[in-house]
């Protein structure tokens, strides 16, 4: 399957896009299985198939970004090497319209910042950003 987002390959912020969202959610599952049965020592444990979403994209209300010189990305998958990013496909629309001004401002600061956490209250009036 060929993945929506042109940077899933440098950005480690989403590493599922190739994969077909019901394999992604079987897939899921059996993790949290494989993490109740060895972690936790129960067999069999009786975990339900995830409810789909009816978004596979614009869903994501918080976005955890890094900071590095003026830009805002995620760092590449394993490391911590920015990849720069202007939008993210996986956000809520709240927050991809914030993406460019929440860059513009903490580049415009005195001080470093390393983190920048925006939050969305969806359709509720508000986003929060946090800065670190």
């Amino acid at each position: 399957m060929e993945p929506p987002c042109p940077l899933v390959k440098e950005c480690g912020g989403c590493p599922w896009q190739h994969v077909d969202y019901q394999v992604q959610l079987e897939a899921k599952r059996d993790a949290l299985v494989d993490c109740i049965t060895r972690i936790g020592r129960i067999d069999n444990p009786p975990v339900a198939a995830p409810d789909p979403s009816p978004l596979n994209l614009g869903y994501r209300n918080r976005l955890k970004l890094r900071f590095a010189g003026h830009r805002m990305g995620f760092y590449r998958a394993s490391t911590h090497r920015l990849v720069p990013v202007d939008d993210c496909m996986l956000a809520e629309p709240y927050i991809r319209d914030a993406m460019p001004l929440v860059e513009e401002l903490v580049a415009g600061m005195s001080t470093q910042a390393t983190r920048v956490e925006i939050v969305s209250r969806g359709r509720m009036a508000g986003r929060v950003v946090a800065i670190n």
